[in-house]
């Protein structure tokens, strides 16, 4: 329930339409992979190296 967020910070969400916001989140992962690349490069790398 996000009323406190609301209430207490003026929070608002960015998408109310699922649609709308799950297809924004996909281009902003298409468009940004050079952000989000290497960070999950290194998470894939750190979990590679903690297997026995």
């Amino acid at each position: 329930d996000p009323t406190p967020l609301r209430d207490e910070l003026g929070w608002r969400p960015a998408h109310t339409d699922f649609e709308a916001g799950l297809r924004d989140t996909i281009a902003w992962y298409r468009d940004n992979e050079s952000w989000w690349g290497p960070l999950k490069d290194q998470g894939e790398a750190t979990y590679e190296s903690r297997q026995q």
